[in-house]
């Protein structure tokens, strides 16, 4: 192996005690060998730095960092992707694992095409004992896969909803780097590299297990005034990057958006809210309105599209710009 490995894997860890140990096998019984792990403690209080320093003491691949107290994770991945040395990035979650030849396919594909980043489908396991398929792969290109030049027209179909599916070479990330102290930062992360058209090359293999059982993930998330505070803030980010784009790609952007505000404002209609969380889920919908970002899909029913409509104008009317929103 050289000194500088050709791929670099960022994993922030904060309180994974009962999966950290399943998410490192994953990485070190990778068939291709030749990366650094670069393992970021984000002030966690069980016993999971604990395991993964007896692991890094017998794998040198594994580079550990510690933040000194809980930052986010968006600063242990910032923090990792100016540390680390690889021509390659990937992200990973440390209560995730991925397939034994996650990142030989995905360099495969990515020298293959000399793409900018390959993107493949993420298994969500709601269940400890959910069927995972491990087998290896005899034949790459047999995998189904397309190219595509300006992957934002493949919004639809999942490629920016998340990091940790993809394998970024190290030139398009550049100085591109994760908001800070928010959730919703993938959205913002990733976005922000498409708009830069990288040639994406874009594989119908599941290579990635997201757990879905652990405590911290759940379907039925409470909204906090922070929550919407995050998402507006992250929506500035992306309005700001692609304000001045074609219509034809921010148009997809401005349609997930709307559907976006139906998810929220059905969680936020059928349970019961302050009129704090109201009022900042208000003021974001405002933000949005105010600069034309809030455009009905054509893909709704019209009926749909004009309840949903009157219900958003009915809540800035109602809640924006209030006493209690942020």
């Amino acid at each position: 192996m050289n000194n500088k490995p050709e791929v670099s894997i960022i994993m922030p860890v904060y309180n994974v005690e009962k999966y950290v140990a399943e998410s490192l096998d994953s990485v070190l019984n990778q068939t291709f060998k030749d990366f650094e792990l670069i393992c970021v403690n984000d002030g966690s209080v069980d016993n999971c730095w604990d395991i993964v320093k007896e692991y890094a003491a017998s794998d040198k691949r594994i580079k550990l960092f510690d933040n000194g107290k809980n930052l986010g994770q968006s600063v242990s991945r910032n923090f990792g992707l100016d540390t680390a040395n690889g021509n390659y990035i990937m992200f990973m979650d440390s209560d995730d694992f991925i397939h034994q030849q996650t990142i030989e396919i995905a360099l495969y594909f990515i020298k293959k095409y000399d793409g900018d980043i390959v993107n493949w489908r993420i298994k969500h396991l709601w269940k400890k004992d959910d069927n995972i398929d491990n087998s290896l792969y005899e034949d790459f290109n047999k995998i189904d896969m397309k190219v595509s030049l300006n992957p934002i027209l493949m919004f639809e179909s999942g490629v920016m909803n998340s990091s940790c599916n993809k394998l970024f070479n190290r030139d398009i990330v550049g100085n591109t780097r994760f908001i800070e102290g928010v959730k919703f930062e993938d959205n913002a992360f990733v976005l922000e590299l498409l708009y830069k058209k990288p040639k994406m090359v874009i594989l119908d293999s599941q290579l990635y297990n997201y757990v879905c059982y652990n405590s911290g993930s759940s379907m039925r998330m409470r909204f906090s005034e922070k929550t919407f505070s995050d998402y507006n803030i992250v929506f500035r980010r992306i309005y700001d990057v692609w304000k001045d784009a074609p219509k034809a790609e921010t148009k997809l952007i401005k349609d997930h958006l709307f559907k976006e505000s139906k998810n929220f404002m059905r969680a936020i209609r059928k349970q019961d809210y302050p009129d704090n969380i109201r009022c900042a889920f208000a003021n974001m919908i405002a933000d949005m309105d105010s600069v034309g970002w809030l455009k009905m899909p054509k893909d709704l029913r019209k009926i749909d599209k004009i309840k949903h409509l009157i219900r958003l104008k009915y809540y800035i009317r109602k809640y924006a710009n209030k006493k209690g929103a942020k």
